[in-house]
């Protein structure tokens, strides 16, 4: 999953930055940088946790070695998805990589998120909301994360929106999402409602 988070990234981001950017990007850095762009409202935005900043490097370095990214030659480092890059990103190719890890003793804890059912005052809605996910990104020919990341699930289920405005205030609902999915989510908090 590294792989396809690392070129999801680099699409997302209109293949516009370097390796620093978007390791800052997966791992849900608010730099001046990130903010500056709007990336920080990207669906990529933080999902990157499981890795430091050393081991993503490691992963943009192996997606480059393999062919999957090229490196534009301006001396900028801007990375690029290269044409076999896509049936990965599409989920359609499963690459593994090989991501050097530090002695478990050592590991930071990266913080997880408690079970849907501690966090949302109806477990139900949010089952119906990863289905109809399920549903979008299928359709989509993506993977369910491109579609709505579970953060941004949760958020949904908590707060509710009844109508497109409130929907576009929850975190990671950009104007394509809201005009791409909203009516789908609003009909289905309508039924679950």
């Amino acid at each position: 999953m590294p792989a396809q988070k690392a070129l999801s990234a680099v699409y997302r981001t209109g293949e516009r930055f370097g390796a620093m950017h978007l390791v800052d990007l997966l791992r849900g850095e608010a730099t001046e940088k990130i903010q500056r762009h709007g990336h920080d409202r990207l669906p990529t935005f933080g999902v990157g946790g499981e890795l430091d900043a050393k081991e993503w490097r490691t992963v943009f370095r192996q997606l480059v070695a393999r062919g999957y990214l090229e490196i534009e030659t301006d001396g900028f480092g801007v990375l690029r998805l290269a044409p076999r890059a896509w049936p990965v990103l599409r989920g359609q190719e499963r690459l593994a990589l090989r991501v050097l890890r530090r002695p478990e003793g050592r590991r930071r804890k990266v913080a997880t998120a408690p079970p849907a059912a501690e966090l949302l005052p109806d477990a139900a809605r949010y089952e119906a909301l990863r289905a109809l996910r399920k549903e979008l990104a299928a359709a989509a020919g993506v993977p369910p994360y491109l579609v709505f990341h579970d953060r941004t699930l949760r958020e949904i289920a908590l707060r509710v929106p009844a109508t497109l405005a409130q929907l576009a205030e929850v975190p990671g609902i950009g104007a394509k999402k809201l005009e791409r999915y909203g009516e789908r989510v609003l009909r289905l908090l309508a039924e679950h409602g």
